[in-house]
């Protein structure tokens, strides 16, 4: 995949999330590191990474004591010794995930707080937040020269293969086999007859000739149409169509992607560059996210007073339904705190204090099992946070 705009971040996507949220048998380490963008900092963000790679071996030795911590964290250390060149290209937090045999890393474009654990599964809320930041979109890009299927967020934007479809018109005609059925009538300019007339040689007429190229066209379409899903896969990311009117409507006819905007941008592919591109996609996309969270809000208040045993704010109670796959929607506060516990003091009173160990497993088993099983995660500020807890879920039932 080509990164387009910014070749010191990683595209994430929720995608990259789902896979991080899948069951492990081993023990999962999860590293945040602030990073610097300045190469001349490039030593000091290695030695950093370097001593929580040996603070994450002594945690594996006290909590898996039967694995080797060099078996989980090779990839890592070979990392860290052998790739200058990654270093030299950091963004603003390193996240690195590693499990027996797999390790992740990706460069994120925000400052996340160090962190480092080992648990039963990744330490996800981060990128969670990130996701929602920062959405993630797909944008097709529309010409009968050529067509290209783009993969991008509010950061950047990435060139995704759509392998041996083929990408242009004459492209997808090259192998045709044309026995036109010429007619002839007189006329200037031609081919001369010998008694001072001309010919001029066709076909059936022009609305045949249309018709002819509208039917090539659709097949070019729908070939476009099989190649993107083939790319995109089991995805509900939004879908936006980049062409001119003509292009993008018949495209719209033979689409079978149930996640394309209603709006797009109408305007020639080729006379944008790829800023301008990802600006113009990102106009459109923007508005979704936003309509989408205040929609689930919207529905959580409604449950609230019609049917209150549809939510819950009790953060077990929503980890047991996130267990049986009843979570249809949740709400997390993007501060990545809980923001209430109850004070030791019995007093009941409550203080905002920093989130314990066994409520941060607690909210990544849900976060995961939300992904895993087809829920919508949405981040909001502790203002709009239902019921300004730790956690707020709409049930399936």
């Amino acid at each position: 995949m080509e990164n387009l705009l910014d070749t010191e971040m990683d595209l994430l996507s929720p995608t990259d999330v789902t896979l991080l949220c899948r069951e492990r048998s081993g023990p999962c380490v999860s590293i945040f590191m602030p990073t610097h963008r300045l190469r001349h900092e490039e030593r000091q963000d290695r030695l950093r990474f370097q001593h929580l790679l040996a603070n994450a071996a002594e945690k594996l030795a006290e909590s898996a004591p039967h694995i080797q911590a060099d078996d989980i964290l090779a990839e890592a250390q070979w990392l860290l010794g052998n790739s200058a060149e990654f270093w030299r290209h950091q963004a603003d937090t390193l996240a690195v995930f590693m499990a027996p045999g797999e390790t992740y890393w990706y460069r994120l474009p925000m400052t996340v707080q160090e962190h480092l654990s080992v648990g039963d599964t990744f330490h996800v809320y981060p990128l969670i937040a990130l996701l929602n930041a920062s959405g993630h979109f797909f944008a097709l890009a529309l010409s009968s020269d050529k067509t290209r299927l783009f993969e991008g967020s509010r950061y950047q934007l990435h060139a995704r293969d759509l392998d041996d479809t083929p990408t242009s018109l004459s492209e997808a005609t090259r192998n045709d086999v044309y026995q036109p059925y010429l007619q002839m009538h007189t006329g200037v300019p031609g081919m001369s007859t010998g008694n001072g007339r001309t010919v001029i040689f066709h076909g059936h007429g022009e609305a045949a000739d249309r018709a002819l190229y509208k039917m090539r066209l659709t097949e070019f379409l729908q070939g476009i149409d099989n190649g993107v899903r083939r790319a995109i896969g089991p995805s509900k990311v939004p879908l936006v169509l980049v062409g001119l009117d003509a292009i993008v409507g018949a495209y719209r006819t033979v689409n079978h992607y149930r996640h394309v905007l209603d709006t797009g941008v109408s305007m020639n592919p080729r006379d944008l560059s790829l800023s301008e591109l990802h600006d113009h996609v990102w106009s459109v996309v923007a508005p979704t996210y936003e309509e989408a969270q205040k929609g689930a809000l919207e529905e959580f208040s409604t449950l609230s007073g019609q049917a209150p045993e549809r939510i819950s704010v009790r953060l077990e109670e929503i980890h047991r339904a996130a267990e049986h796959r009843r979570i249809k929607t949740l709400f997390v506060p993007s501060d990545e705190r809980i923001p209430y516990q109850v004070d030791h003091n019995g007093k009941g009173r409550k203080s905002r204090l920093d989130q314990t160990a066994k409520d941060a497993s607690l909210l990544d088993s849900i976060v995961a099992h939300t992904y895993r099983y087809g829920g919508h995660v949405f981040v909001v500020g502790s203002d709009e946070m239902p019921g300004a807890r730790s956690a707020a879920a709409i049930f399936r039932y």
